[in-house]
């Protein structure tokens, strides 16, 4: 849940943005509160801002194809052809941010904060002023990235969408305003973890970041609930939208604060089920039972709620734990998102690297995960375990992996991606699908397109 959020002034200088705060400096604990808490390489600021700038959010963004003459390619199966990029109808939006790798140079961060935080995640806006995710000590790599790619999705165009069509602005004062999230190890609210007294920002514990796959993923224990999402969007809300800082979306955070008001006076939030400092937050101007209730309708939105055992209601004793029961019980909150979000995960997510056996992307009875991953649309293959996966009825994108996977498209436009040039590998049709032969032996059914470093090719 979310965490009050002490006020933060930036000043930017060149490329990295200087970090003064209104707290008291026995809090704070930095060496020297003038001081940058992270220090960045100005170039590689400079490198993931022009990657930004440059990228118009087209499939060939995501792709990166080298241009090659079909003229010099070996022949291929009877049924496929060469494809140009731009002729594919799958959308990929743009995202107002490009983010850096996890970068575990312990050098860059202040050194009253380097016996907790060892690496970071650099987010870099098109105003040139980064922002930042930091990992404590002990957090796996894969939890932060898991953490880096909700970012980029929240911060993704809806094309249509009232709030959420241009989200640079969005992305801008996320940076000028100096957006810190912590990655923390442990459970929230234990007593025993870092808190805010090190360095002010959005808290976002590993425990809350089940990865794709993942046995906890799976199984929907109720201590992994994935709480990635609401944390984030806290995050962007926060530094972003405009909950407790200046932001760039004040009409949207009008609209939030006016119907948390409306949704507590007619019961839909119930108020005796709200803690009293978030009670006394609302009451002074302040967003905490706003903040709350919006990321509990987008978690219902994505099936969040209805992936997990042992949670008989949600926050606030907000009832409706799904996109069909917030469509029927409040209608108002549902637009309230859809102005800001996608009805579907329009970012590429990664599997975990130790998962195997079948993995499902549409809503299967007796599979609590499913009321999850059924709003996946893109999803990148990591580990070398043999798995199956299985599409939905959108246009999905699959990143390939290195063992002998299946991969099911359903319906829709889906493509299969692949590391290295054609040459690099073998295909063969079959009256099922296709059967690609390279990193290793993949079974392709119900798939449209393939596409290699060179070219795409389209599957009759």
């Amino acid at each position: 849940m979310k965490k009050v959020i002490f006020p933060i002034l930036t000043i930017c200088i060149l490329s990295a943005c200087t970090i003064f705060t209104s707290c008291r400096k026995d809090e704070i604990n930095l060496t020297n509160p003038n001081q940058l808490v992270v220090n960045p390489d100005p170039s590689v600021v400079d490198e993931l801002h022009e990657v930004l700038v440059n990228t118009t959010g087209s499939l060939n963004d995501l792709l990166q194809l080298k241009s090659a003459d079909e003229g010099d390619l070996p022949a291929l199966p009877d049924g496929l052809s060469v494809v140009d990029v731009d002729n594919i109808p799958l959308e990929y939006p743009k995202s107002h941010v490009t983010s850096s790798d996890i970068i575990a140079n312990i050098d860059h961060i202040d050194p009253s904060l380097q016996n907790h935080y060892d690496r970071y995640v650099m987010f870099v806006p098109e105003n040139k002023q980064p922002f930042f995710l930091i990992i404590q000590k002990g957090v796996e790599d894969k939890r932060a990235i898991r953490a880096k790619e909700i970012v980029e999705f929240l911060l993704r165009d809806v094309a249509g969408s009232e709030y959420g069509a241009d989200k640079s602005e969005v992305a801008n004062k996320m940076g000028s305003n100096g957006a810190v999230l912590l990655m923390l190890t442990g459970i929230d609210g234990d007593g025993k973890n870092l808190s805010e007294k090190f360095l002010p920002g959005q808290e976002l514990y590993e425990i809350q970041t089940p990865i794709y796959g993942e046995d906890v993923y799976l199984s929907g224990d109720e201590w992994h609930r994935d709480a990635g999402y609401e944390e984030i969007f806290h995050f962007v809300h926060d530094y972003g939208i405009g909950a407790n800082s200046e932001g760039a979306l004040e009409e949207y955070q009008e609209e939030i604060l006016a119907l948390t008001a409306e949704q507590l006076s007619n019961n839909i939030i119930k108020e005796s089920e709200i803690e009293p400092h978030e009670l006394a937050e609302e009451a002074a101007g302040e967003a905490g039972v706003s903040n709350e209730y919006i990321a509990t309708v987008l978690d219902a939105y994505y099936g969040l709620w209805d992936a997990v055992l042992g949670w008989p209601d949600t926050w606030g004793g907000y009832e409706p734990r799904n996109r069909e029961q917030v469509t029927n019980q409040d209608p108002e909150g549902l637009k309230l998102v859809e102005k800001f979000i996608p009805p579907y995960l329009n970012q590429v997510f990664s599997m975990d690297p130790t998962f195997t056996g079948t993995f499902k992307m549409n809503l299967t009875p007796g599979e609590l995960y499913t009321n999850r991953s059924r709003y996946l649309r893109w999803l990148r293959l990591t580990g070398e375990n043999d798995v199956s996966v299985e599409g939905n009825e959108q246009d999905n994108i699959f990143i390939n992996g290195p063992g002998n996977n299946e991969i099911y498209g359903g319906d829709g436009n889906d493509i299969v991606v692949y590391e290295g040039k054609y040459e690099d590998y073998s295909i063969e049709r079959s009256t099922i699908g296709l059967t690609v032969n390279g990193r290793g032996v993949d079974l392709l059914i119900n798939i449209e397109y393939i596409a290699f470093a060179d070219l795409i090719m389209s599957i009759d």
